[in-house]
C-alpha cells in the first residue's frame, strides 16, 4: 500500500489541523458574519492573522510533499498494475469509484494539483488587501515563507526526477564497460538530444564519416553514444569529463564537431 499510497497519512495528519484552526479563526466554519455579512476590520485581522499563523507553524511539514509529487509516477503506474493484475481489487474500486463518482488516480493526484495551487490562492487573497491593513503584513510574509517551501519541493522533486533518469540512461539504456560506476549523487543530467557529428583528424572511418549519435550532457561528464539496432540500446562511444559549464548542445544548423589528435 505504501508504494502507492506513500505518504499520503502524513499529508492528512498535516491538512486536518489546518482545517481545524481555519474553522475555529473562522467562527467554527460560518465563515464572516451572520447573514453573509463582511467581518468587522479589526475581526477580518484577527482571522487573517490566525490563518498565517496556523500556516506558518506548519510551514516546514509542507516539504513533505515532494516525497509524494516525487513518488507519483510510480504510484500510478503501481496502481494501474494492481488493477489489472487484481480482479477483487479491480472490482472493489469500480464499485467506490462509482458510489463516489470520482475515480483512484483522480483522488491520487490531488495533492499535487492542490501544492501547487496554494500560491495562487493566496495572491489572490492579497490582491484585496491594502498594505496598511490590519493582518496583511503577517498574511503577505506566510505567502513569501509558502512561495519559498514549494520551491523547494519543486527543485527536490526535479532533482529526484534527474536522478531516477541518469540512473535509467546508465543502467538500462547505456551499454559499455563501466557505467554503473559513474552514478554519482552530485552527477546531473542537463540535456539529451539526437544529433549528427563527425570528428575531424580521426583515423577511424566511423569517425570520420558524419553519422547520427545521441548526446547525454551531464554536469561534468559528456558522454556519446551510438544506436544499437540488434537491442534497440545506446552503445557509448565516447566519455569525456568537463570541469566547466557544459558545452553547447549542436543544432540542425550548427552540427557537432570533434577534433581529435592525430591517432598512431
Amino acid at each position: 500500500m505504501s508504494a502507492i499510497f506513500c505518504n499520503v497519512e502524513q499529508l492528512l495528519e498535516l491538512h486536518e489541523g489546518l482545517v481545524a484552526e481555519i474553522a475555529a479563526a473562522c467562527g467554527g466554519g460560518g465563515g464572516g458574519g451572520g447573514g453573509g455579512q463582511p467581518l468587522p476590520l479589526q475581526q477580518t485581522a484577527d482571522v487573517l492573522r490566525r490563518i498565517a499563523d496556523a500556516f506558518a507553524r506548519r510551514m516546514a511539514f509542507f516539504k513533505l510533499y515532494s516525497m509524494y509529487c516525487s513518488n507519483f509516477v510510480f504510484s500510478s503506474s503501481r496502481l494501474s498494475c494492481v488493477r489489472e493484475t487484481l480482479p477483487a481489487v479491480q472490482q472493489l474500486l469500480t464499485e467506490v469509484e462509482g458510489q463516489y463518482q470520482t475515480t483512484a488516480l483522480g483522488l491520487m493526484i490531488r495533492p499535487v494539483q492542490r501544492v501547487c495551487q496554494y500560491p495562487l490562492l493566496f495572491r489572490e487573497v492579497l490582491k484585496h488587501l491594502q498594505n496598511d491593513d490590519p493582518g496583511a503584513a503577517d498574511f503577505a510574509r506566510m505567502v513569501g515563507q509558502m512561495e519559498e517551501t514549494i520551491e523547494t519541493v519543486n527543485e527536490k522533486v526535479r532533482a529526484q526526477e534527474n536522478g531516477l533518469r541518469m540512473r535509467g540512461i546508465l543502467t538500462a539504456e547505456l551499454q559499455g564497460a563501466g557505467l554503473a560506476d559513474l552514478i554519482s549523487p552530485s552527477r546531473a543530467l542537463v540535456h539529451e538530444a539526437i544529433v549528427r557529428l563527425r570528428a575531424e583528424g580521426s583515423l577511424r572511418p566511423e569517425w570520420r564519416a558524419k553519422r547520427e549519435y545521441k548526446i547525454y550532457v551531464f554536469s561534468d561528464l559528456l558522454l556519446i553514444a551510438r544506436a544499437n539496432l540488434t537491442n534497440k540500446l545506446y552503445s557509448l562511444k565516447l566519455k569525456s569529463k568537463h570541469r566547466s559549464r557544459p558545452p553547447p548542445l549542436p543544432s540542425a544548423h550548427h552540427p557537432l564537431v570533434l577534433r581529435c589528435p592525430a591517432e598512431s
